[in-house]
């Protein structure tokens, strides 16, 4: 409305600027005609009364269309008047109509523009017809007189070089304002474009798969984590999902056909890299101005590690009530056999033929088997608080791996490899604690290698990248620091591999199977987290990644 105020104002002092400067002129230059004038000081003055008028009529609230459709035909009618009135088919004033023609094609654009000119040519046309035939007469005789007459050869000449500029700056002004506006488009398309970068950024980086697709089942968008999860190289047209990702193709089709009623709910979807994922959905539907449906917008994740932590969560809770029916259960049965452990070897004084005395050192030997397990199950269920200190974890390291390869059968060419350099890398833990993880995982490394192979140990320190058994690369988070231990021996089954960190799962002949679970208790313990990844006949790597805890490297 403002912008229209200002606008309306303009038109109305170029109103009468125009008539001031073309006709007040004019009457100055034929002054000396005198009474003749009389006529046309009155449309000057009538065309600054109309001006005014119509001012106030639009400040009062008056429709703006209504006024101007009004103030042009009147315009018309006071030009036809002057150009009759000096000189018809002759006068110099016929450019007027040219101006308010271009005032109609500024504000009512072209249908104005059109019927202004229309108004004009009949008004213009009426005026020469009469005019011919002789029913009214020019009052000023302009064809006879601009020859003999000063003041109208002035006003011819002054007439000719107004026009000249007017349209020199009405062309140039135009052209300004073309150059304005293909500027300013060009400013909005950068600003969409870049607004169009910004968001498309946005959607590709998200952690989440989106999927965007119209009511014909069209993909529209279908973003960078969408195809990593669902294992799509490409966006894929819904009938490729429907073979590739059948589960997750149905889930969409009912969501299009608005069969599924609830917002959020899992799934099970083998990707189209043969993978088997838990999926979490969630859908919004789009519609357009009218509310009518256009399609639907998917949000979905990869639930995988969250079930990981699930599992993770209800195996301690196992864990935890295991180890307090363990630490009973221990007490109870090594004080039984204790007793026949000691009762036995009362019996091995007696002199005794050769099976007899064969069965109780078989006695004996179980004996002392059980009464290790007895004790891992105490080690296992009261595991005491990590006692944490400033330690060097590469000299922790270095020391584990000098014991163990010491012990190595000399049957096994074992190469131990060290992939970090002796550079102190501290941290705050309990240091007889990891040096009992990184025993057990070397020592494991060493059985899995059978008679020749590698063994890799790394340290990486925070922001480091580290390497995945399948060759994928990872950065070590800014508040971590990792340790890989990876072998190059037998490796153990997928299936294995998720039993592996579990109480009394083992895969060797001999061993009760608690080793890795304090492994990941100590870990745990210290606010870290340990990984594993194995292929058969490839190999295993361990990873483990524990806090700095604000230690400092020196």
């Amino acid at each position: 409305m403002r912008a229209l105020k200002k606008e309306y104002l303009l038109l109305t002092l170029f109103r009468s600027i125009t008539i001031t400067v073309v006709v007040g002129v004019g009457i100055y230059f034929l002054r000396g005609y005198g009474e003749l004038l009389r006529p046309l000081l009155g449309l000057v003055l009538l065309t600054y009364l109309t001006s005014y008028i119509f001012w106030i009529s639009f400040k009062s609230g008056i429709n703006l269309k209504f006024l101007i459709y009004i103030q042009l035909i009147l315009d018309i009618f006071i030009q036809t008047a002057l150009i009759h009135y000096t000189g018809g088919i002759l006068s110099e004033f016929t450019f007027l109509y040219f101006f308010t023609i271009m005032q109609a094609s500024l504000f009512l654009l072209l249908k104005g523009a059109v019927l202004t000119a229309t108004l004009a040519s009949i008004a213009y046309s009426v005026l020469l017809i009469l005019e011919r035939n002789g029913r009214i007469i020019p009052i000023l005789d302009y064809s006879t007189a601009v020859t003999r007459e000063g003041g109208f050869f002035l006003l011819k000449l002054y007439i000719h070089v107004l026009f000249f500029y007017l349209v020199a700056f009405l062309t140039s002004y135009v052209s300004e304002q073309l150059v304005k506006s293909g500027r300013e488009l060009e400013i909005t398309k950068r600003v969409l474009r870049q607004v169009k970068l910004d968001t498309s950024a946005i959607l590709e980086n998200i952690p989440s798969g989106l999927v965007a697709l119209d009511m014909w089942g069209n993909i529209l968008y279908f973003n960078r984590a969408a195809k990593k999860i669902l294992g799509f190289s490409g966006r894929p047209h819904l009938m490729d999902m429907m073979e590739e990702v059948p589960e997750f193709a149905a889930e969409l089709t009912n969501i299009l056909l608005g069969q599924e009623k609830q917002k959020r709910r899992e799934i099970e979807v083998k990707t189209a890299d043969g993978k088997e994922k838990p999926i979490g959905f969630n859908h919004a539907y789009l519609y357009d101005e009218s509310g009518a449906r256009r399609g639907a917008i998917v949000v979905f994740q990869d639930l995988t590690e969250v079930k990981e932590l699930e599992w993770e969560v209800r195996k301690l809770d196992r864990l935890a009530a295991i180890g307090e029916f363990s630490a009973h259960l221990a007490h109870e049965i090594r004080n039984p056999l204790t007793s026949i452990r000691g009762s036995i070897e009362l019996l091995k004084e007696v002199n005794l033929d050769g099976d007899a005395r064969k069965l109780m050192e078989l006695i004996i030997k179980e004996s002392d088997r059980l009464n290790r397990i007895v004790t891992d199950f105490l080690e296992f269920a009261k595991l005491p608080p990590p006692k944490k200190e400033e330690i060097d974890l590469v000299s922790t390291l270095n020391r584990i791996l000098d014991l163990v390869s010491r012990s190595v059968s000399i049957d096994k060419k074992i190469r131990f490899i060290k992939e970090f350099d002796d550079t102190p890398l501290r941290l705050h833990a309990d240091e007889s604690q990891l040096e009992e993880v990184f025993l057990n995982l070397i020592s494991n490394a060493v059985d899995a290698v059978q008679t020749e192979g590698e063994i890799y140990i790394r340290v990486a320190p925070p922001g480091a990248e580290i390497m995945r058994l399948n060759g994928d690369i990872s950065r070590v988070p800014e508040d971590r620091v990792a340790v890989q231990i990876r072998d190059t021996g037998v490796g153990i089954d997928e299936a294995q591999v998720k039993k592996i960190f579990e109480p009394f799962f083992t895969t060797k002949a001999e061993g009760v199977g608690l080793g890795l679970s304090i492994v990941q208790r100590i870990i745990g313990n210290h606010g870290g987290e340990i990984k594993v990844e194995s292929v058969k006949n490839k190999g295993t790597i361990f990873t483990i990644y524990l806090p700095r805890e604000n230690s400092e490297n020196g």
